[in-house]
């Protein structure tokens, strides 16, 4: 017999929901994997023969169908828990952890609400934060706007869970926990960054759209840009029907002569 010594790696593996959100008996895993090594000294198949090999490649099977199936346990047993109102992340704003259940915090919930009622005020994400570092909100003077705006984004907010969101395919769960503000509120909010967005990118950088028509056809002209070598831009207007382009600086100019 070979009395040299063998290498065995071992796998410690999150297989269940508790264990998903605690790490429980992760040591014991390892424990009893290093035990099994020891009694089994790494002995236990035989890959010199056809009988050895067909048993490895059974146990393997065997093995894989196991990892599945606790896999499909865990998966499901997160949804079920996520429908009962058991978000496994960090507790937000407003919200507060019964019986680990996420429900709204009468303390706090009040805070949230506002900050929905002054953007659809007009108020900015800044704007907003300004204020609340002005009145100091929980005692805080440090409220950026991309707080706000992580707040006022949240599926959360409207009683809904998006799980994966950075993932390629996320999940959506409607209804899973008591909602702060209204679908509506939340929808409209929505709406309103859309607006805002468009806004400020087209006040931004085309001085003119929506204000010029195409003399020949009526239709509004859309603004479009070029980047010369030296780094400077030009814009232009034109008309995609009639292929008309009329230069911004020429608009600019015609327009200081007739005021």
């Amino acid at each position: 017999m070979n009395e040299e010594k063998k290498i065995a790696g071992i796998y410690i593996r999150v297989s269940t929901l508790d264990q998903a959100r605690e790490g429980f008996s992760l040591g014991q895993q390892e424990e009893q994997l290093k035990a099994f090594c020891e009694r089994k000294n790494n002995d236990s198949s035989n890959t010199t023969t056809s009988t050895g090999r067909l048993t490895l490649r059974i146990m393997t099977s065997v093995s894989q169908n196991e990892i599945e199936k606790c896999s499909e346990r865990t998966k499901f047993g997160m949804v079920g828990a996520i429908r009962s109102g058991h978000i496994p992340n960090h507790t937000p704003l407003g919200f507060k952890r019964d019986k680990k259940k996420l429900v709204p915090d009468p303390l706090t919930k009040d805070i949230v609400i506002r900050m929905y009622d002054l953007y659809l005020e007009g108020k900015s994400y800044q704007a907003i934060a300004n204020i609340y570092n002005k009145e100091e909100i929980l005692g805080k003077t440090n409220w950026k706007d991309s707080t706000i705006g992580k707040i006022m984004t949240n599926e959360l907010y409207k009683g809904d869970y998006l799980r994966g969101k950075k993932t390629k395919n996320p999940t959506y769960y409607e209804n899973v926990v008591e909602p702060i503000v209204s679908k509506e509120k939340w929808d409209n909010c929505q709406y309103q960054k859309k607006r805002n967005a468009r806004h400020y990118e087209r006040t931004a950088t085309y001085l003119f759209t929506n204000k010029l028509k195409c003399s020949t056809c009526g239709r509004f002209l859309g603004g479009c840009a070029t980047t010369k070598p030296n780094g400077k831009k030009y814009y232009y207007y034109k008309c995609k029907k009639c292929k008309t382009n009329y230069k911004e600086e020429e608009i600019k100019n015609g327009l200081l002569k007739t005021s």
